[in-house]
């Protein structure tokens, strides 16, 4: 499948650059990121972090580009992160995105890394990555303008393909109140898993409340589903039932000097997992404090988390091996 995304890129930037000399490249933007910070997990063992990423886009014609990133970080050498032509059709203004792309649920996974607060994805949404609902994926996708052309409404539908097989549809809508105003939205996920002796059907949903248009910021979501591998665990040892889970985010921020070339945004962000929605007693609570500041295309960012989970066995007892501290330096380019 690699060699089909090299080959897909290959051929759109081939489609989209000029024939002779330096003229080749003026059909090509380039933007990414470079980060550098720590991590120290219950104050005790810590580790550097780094990543960078760098993503090429052809200039369009005939209404289509092609989209190339490539990404490194502590645990991987240099990868193809996403390789996708994205087509417009002008006179409606939709897209249709096909190849290795992002399946978003949520928003941590709708918007980038620069609008996301925190230094790493917080715990609701590590887990959806553990699940397999959010990543990157074989994907075809069509989409509405965007609410930022000034739309009040906007959809996405996605069916995609992961390493597994395992297929999935993904649905995604948005409705915004104007600017200065919230916007609220939804993700539905259903998506084929398979297990060794058989195949069960997953979901996932999302709905969203939030504001990034004032100096003050506030998100507020809520989150429902099927846990894959509980399921899966009960299906084959237990009565055969689905395992749930649900939980709920909520992130305050205030930005100082917003609308400027210097923003300092403290920030304050706290999440409730119930793992299994017949035993609610067994959940992990997350508390979030941190302290962001942009300059130009610089972020400064600080994170104090504190992951408090109990188990299945002992819903008395809390332990907090994840909790900890990190900071990082992006540049953005």
């Amino acid at each position: 499948m690699r060699y089909f995304y090299v080959i897909l890129l290959g051929f759109s930037t081939f489609t989209y650059s000029k024939d002779k000399g330096d003229e080749q490249f003026k059909g090509i933007s380039i933007d990414g990121r470079v980060s550098v910070g720590a991590e120290i997990e219950r104050l005790k063992h810590g580790n550097q972090v780094y990543d960078a990423k760098v993503r090429i886009k052809t200039k369009r014609k005939s209404g289509m580009k092609g989209i190339l990133s490539l990404r490194t970080d502590n645990d991987r050498e240099v990868f193809l992160q996403d390789a996708y032509i994205n087509t417009e059709f002008k006179e409606s203004g939709y897209e249709l995105d096909f190849g290795k792309h992002k399946k978003r649920i949520g928003l941590e996974w709708q918007y980038g890394k620069k609008d996301r607060m925190s230094v790493s994805r917080t715990y609701i949404y590590k887990k959806l990555e553990e699940f397999t609902y959010v990543g990157r994926e074989s994907v075809i996708k069509l989409s509405s303008p965007s609410v930022d052309e000034g739309n009040e409404f906007h959809f996405e539908a996605a069916l995609g393909i992961n390493e597994a097989n395992d297929g999935n549809v993904n649905l995604f809508a948005t409705k915004s109140f104007g600017p200065g105003n919230p916007n609220v939205g939804t993700w539905v996920l259903l998506q084929r898993d398979k297990a060794e002796t058989f195949s069960q059907l997953v979901w996932a949903n999302v709905l969203s409340l939030w504001s990034h248009d004032n100096p003050l910021r506030y998100e507020v979501e809520l989150f429902s589903g099927v846990d894959p591998y509980e399921s899966e665990f009960e299906k084959i040892f237990g009565d055969g039932k689905s395992i749930y889970f649900y939980a709920a985010r909520t992130q305050l921020a205030y930005r100082f000097g917003f609308g400027t070339n210097k923003v300092l945004s403290p920030y304050l962000q706290l999440s409730y997992y119930v793992h299994d929605s017949e035993f609610p007693e067994y959940n992990t609570h997350e508390y979030i404090t941190g302290l962001s500041y942009l300059i130009d295309q610089i972020q400064f960012n600080l994170t104090t988390s504190i992951v408090g989970t109990n188990s299945r066995i002992d819903s008395s007892t809390r332990t907090y091996d994840q909790s900890g501290l990190a900071g990082e330096v992006v540049v953005f380019f």
